[in-house]
């Protein structure tokens, strides 16, 4: 209702709370987006364990594994022997790919 009652209008799409705090219903953080768009702007999993969104321990190789989600599959982004390294390439991911940059905030 915030969102019609300042810009005249229901929205297209989804409202999404930009900072990912449903109850904070302030105008500029209240955005008409879409699911995919919508998507991007998630909290970290609770079962996340790395600490960072779409970096993992590939017990295999024994390496941190970046990952994203890309047109409904995950695409490996590498392997580094190093986390900083794998969160580096994940969020240079994320940047190119248009994710919200609160993506993957703790929950």
């Amino acid at each position: 209702v915030a969102f019609c009652h300042h810009h005249g209008r229901w929205p297209d799409h989804n409202i999404d709370h930009d900072n990912g705090i449903r109850a904070d219903n302030r105008i500029d953080n209240l955005f008409d987006r879409t699911a995919l768009q919508n998507s991007r702007n998630q909290k970290r999993n609770r079962q996340n364990t790395s600490g960072i969104t779409g970096v993992s321990w590939d017990t295999e190789n024994e390496r941190w594994r970046a990952t994203i989600g890309v047109g409904h599959k995950n695409k490996c982004l590498g392997r580094y022997r190093n986390k900083t390294n794998a969160a580096i390439m994940r969020k240079l991911a994320e940047r190119l790919l248009g994710f919200n940059p609160n993506h993957g905030r703790a929950g």
